[in-house]
């Protein structure tokens, strides 16, 4: 039996699809500048590859692998970019998450498996002379850094 579609039900599940929630394309960001990719080392090659960055990447690295930061705002000695998390990130085995410990935010680490992405939105990264320095998934979204949007 085949089944015949309406006009209004193709523009439902037209709509449907594109509010599934999308993973943007590492190979699309390679794709669009590949001297640039070139450029990088074999080691952040792979890991943009796999969606991952680790400290000492360059920013363009974490370009290729996350794609553009959702806010960036420069420090008198760094630069931090915040991203939302996906559920299409690519894990290591121990993932760096911020945690409130009294009055203070510190740097703890999860064994993967027991990570919950709901648990921690946000992504951010700290960039020193275009390098990472650090990187951290956030339970909240930094309100302090709100204003430089």
């Amino acid at each position: 039996m085949r089944v015949k579609w309406s006009a209004i039900g193709r523009c439902v599940l037209s709509v449907f699809i594109a509010a599934l929630p999308a993973c943007s394309s590492i190979s699309s960001r390679v794709k669009s500048n590949p001297t640039a990719f070139a450029m990088l080392n074999r080691q952040d090659q792979q890991l943009v590859l796999e969606g991952r960055i680790e400290e000492g990447m360059s920013s363009e690295a974490v370009y290729f692998a996350w794609g553009g930061a959702y806010l960036s705002t420069n420090l008198p000695s760094a630069t931090l970019l915040f991203f939302k998390a996906s559920r299409c990130d690519s894990l290591p085995s121990y993932v760096p998450v911020r945690r409130y410990i009294g009055r203070l935010y510190i740097t703890g680490y999860i064994y993967r498996p027991e990570f919950s992405r709901r648990a921690y939105p946000f992504k951010i990264v700290q960039l020193r002379n275009n390098y990472v320095t650090s990187w951290q998934y956030s339970p909240i979204f930094p309100l302090w850094q709100s204003y430089s949007r």
